[in-house]
């Protein structure tokens, strides 16, 4: 799937106040998802906030300092639609009590579009952020 959209960002800020973001070295926000649960395991810091941005336009999103975290892209049409006429989204989720709240957004747009529940085990491992109580990310599950 080819994303056509180089100014839109996930924006996390992180509890030693630095901030993580897809940039020039690594502009596809999954690699970026990847790297940024990397740097947290390594530097012992976790998500306190995420937004996204495109171009000027950010929105927050609607949960801070949670235990856990998931990010994904989608693509959804109606039957019959021409490719040109998709609908690329967003997926961002945050783990409570072993399932993931997910909120996708339309982009460019940032037009919340739909809200699902899920199981943990309904998610893909490599994508979760999770914290146990000293910030250090758990192995995934």
């Amino acid at each position: 799937m080819s994303w056509q959209y180089p100014d839109l960002v996930w924006v996390a800020d992180l509890s030693d106040g630095s901030v993580f973001a897809p940039s020039d070295k690594c502009p596809d926000s999954t690699e970026a998802w990847y790297l940024l649960k990397r740097h947290c395991a390594l530097h012992q810091v976790k998500i306190i906030h995420l937004k996204l941005k495109f171009r000027t336009h950010k929105i927050p999103l609607p949960f801070d300092d949670k235990d856990g975290y998931y990010f994904t892209k989608a693509a959804s049409a109606f039957m019959g639609q021409e490719a040109n006429h998709t609908s690329e989204q967003f997926g961002f989720g945050y783990l409570e009590d072993d399932m993931v709240h997910m909120v996708f957004y339309q982009v460019p747009e940032l037009i919340r579009i739909r809200d699902d529940v899920r199981p943990i085990s309904k998610c893909v491992p490599e994508k979760l952020i999770i914290y146990d109580n000293t910030t250090n990310i758990k192995a995934a599950v």
